[in-house]
């Protein structure tokens, strides 16, 4: 019984039915910033980048990502693309529909508008400020 003070004191105190918040790895946008060679684009099923939000990892290159088959198809509603550069997102699985919209490093909420569920696959690549692929 004599480590059970010890093991408590690096238990956090959470009150029931609390939300416990989890820092985001810091590993992910520091690759993206650090290497220059990764991009990701984060889709959230919630506004501000809540809910069970799901991470695309991505190399830049222009190549269609697809995400048909994940828990974020047709569900995205709050996006967000890091790794200095600019994603196109589309509702169909191979990026070959006109594009929703393109996203530069930033985040955005998708609720009032007509892109709301409806990406199926992205493409990205590096430069900020990049035209519609």
């Amino acid at each position: 019984m004599q480590f059970l003070p010890l093991i408590l004191t690096f238990l956090p105190a959470v009150a029931p039915g609390a939300a416990v918040v989890h820092p985001r790895p810091a590993n992910r946008q520091d690759l993206a910033a650090e290497n220059n060679s990764f991009i990701y684009a984060r889709l959230c099923p919630l506004r501000n980048l809540g809910g069970d939000c799901q991470e695309f990892i991505t190399d830049g290159d222009g190549s269609c990502d697809s995400i048909v088959g994940t828990t974020m198809d047709n569900k995205a509603v709050s996006v967000e693309v890091g790794g200095e550069a600019c994603c196109t997102f589309y509702d169909d699985p191979d990026c070959k529909s006109s594009s929703l919209f393109t996203l530069t490093d930033g985040r955005i909420d998708l609720l009032n508008n007509e892109y709301k569920n409806r990406i199926s696959s992205f493409q990205c690549r590096f430069g900020t400020g990049c035209p519609l692929l």
